[in-house]
């Protein structure tokens, strides 16, 4: 197998990657995070970071509806990590 043929399979996951991680990462913290609090929080924020990662790679290195898969594993990745931010600063405050 050639080098840009495992180039071309690994930017085919990375959109699904970050897919599958944002929506993981927005039911850990979401759902889990806050009915059993503690631990999940930090999970959904672990896989927010990777989802954000990942989207952002596969939107640079993929096209069409992989694109967008990649953008909607961003963008919930990226709404995971503000709100978890958000929630520190907020928690430390008051």
């Amino acid at each position: 197998m050639s080098s840009s043929m495992a180039v071309d399979r690994e930017a085919g996951r990375l959109p699904k990657v970050a897919f599958a991680a944002g929506v993981l990462a927005a039911l850990a913290f979401f759902a889990l995070g806050f009915i059993f609090e503690d631990w999940w929080f930090v999970v959904g924020l672990v896989l927010g970071a990777a989802a954000v990662v990942a989207g952002w790679l596969g939107r640079q290195r993929s096209s069409g509806s992989e694109r967008t898969l990649a953008t909607i594993g961003l963008v919930l990745g990226a709404i995971v990590v503000v709100w978890f931010a958000t929630y520190m600063i907020v928690s430390t405050i008051f």
